[in-house]
C-alpha cells in the first residue's frame, strides 16, 4: 500500500468533523481568543434572566420554607428550604453554568473548545451524593427486599451513571467557503457567520469581547477578502437577517 492510499485509509476512518478539524488546526494561525459566554447563549441579556432565575428560585424556596413552619417547629423550614436553596445553586451553577470558548482563527476556518465553568468541588459533591444514593437503594433493598428497586431502581440507575461525573471539552469549528456575511449584536459578544454556501459545516456562532471585535474583523477580512459586517440591535433581528439573505 502507497502513501497516498494509506492516507486515503486514515481519512475514511476518521469522521467529518474530525477531518474538518484537521484542516483547519493544520493551517497558518492568524489570531487567538478566548471568552467567557453564559449558556442561554445571547449576550448580556441572557446573563440578567439566568441571574433573575436563580433570584426567583432563591426566594420561593425561603416562601415554601416558611410556609412549611407549624408553630415553634421550624424543622419544615430547614428541610424545604434548605433543600430550595441547594436546588438553586444546582440549576444556577451546574445546570445554568456560563461557558469558556477558546477560539482559533486560521487561513481554513475557526476551531474552538468549550468548557463549562464548574468549581470541580462541584463535581466531587454530586460524585459523593451519586454514591451515597446507591448505598441508600442497596439499603433498602436489603431492609424491604426487591420490592424496593420498583421505586428505587430509576434512582439506583441515575446515581451509578453521576459517580463519573467531571468537566468535559467539546471541539467544534467552522471550515470556511464561500462569500460570508458577518452579523453581531452592537455592544455584546454574539457573532454570526452566514455564507451562501448554506451548510452548517460553513457557518455558525461564535463570541468575542467588544473590545476584540475590530481586530477579529480585521483578521477575518485578511483570510476571506471581501465580507459584509452588519450591527444589529437585539438577538432576534440576527434571525431576521440571516432570513432575508436566504429569500
Amino acid at each position: 500500500m502507497n502513501h497516498n492510499e494509506t492516507q486515503d485509509t486514515e481519512r475514511k476512518d476518521k469522521s467529518e468533523w474530525e477531518i474538518i478539524e484537521e484542516e483547519i488546526q493544520k493551517a497558518p494561525e492568524i489570531f487567538r481568543w478566548q471568552i467567557k459566554v453564559d449558556s442561554a447563549r445571547s449576550g448580556k441579556f441572557g446573563r440578567k434572566i439566568q441571574n433573575g432565575m436563580a433570584i426567583i428560585m432563591f426566594v420561593l424556596a425561603l416562601f415554601f420554607g416558611w410556609m412549611a413552619v407549624r408553630g415553634d417547629n421550624w424543622t419544615g423550614f430547614w428541610v424545604v428550604g434548605g433543600a430550595g436553596v441547594l436546588m438553586t445553586f444546582f440549576v444556577r451553577f451546574l445546570w445554568m453554568a456560563d461557558s469558556e470558548y477558546n477560539f482559533l482563527l486560521t487561513e481554513k476556518g475557526i476551531y474552538y473548545t468549550q468548557q463549562q465553568i464548574i468549581p470541580e468541588i462541584a463535581y466531587k459533591i454530586v460524585r459523593v451524593s451519586a454514591w451515597v444514593g446507591i448505598g441508600v437503594c442497596v439499603l433498602a433493598a436489603a431492609l424491604v427486599g426487591p420490592l424496593a428497586f420498583v421505586g428505587a431502581g430509576a434512582f439506583a440507575l441515575m446515581s451509578f451513571n453521576m459517580t463519573n461525573f467531571s468537566s468535559s471539552i467539546s471541539d467544534l469549528g467552522i471550515l470556511f467557503k464561500g462569500n460570508y456575511t458577518i452579523i453581531h449584536l452592537e455592544d455584546q459578544e454574539v457573532i454570526e457567520l452566514f455564507t451562501d454556501a448554506l451548510d452548517y459545516h460553513y457557518m455558525g456562532t461564535i463570541f468575542c469581547k467588544n473590545e476584540q471585535k475590530d481586530e477579529l474583523f480585521q483578521s477575518m477580512q485578511s483570510v476571506l477578502g471581501h465580507v459584509d459586517i452588519v450591527g444589529v440591535k437585539r438577538f432576534k433581528d440576527i434571525g431576521k437577517y440571516m432570513d432575508s439573505l436566504v429569500d
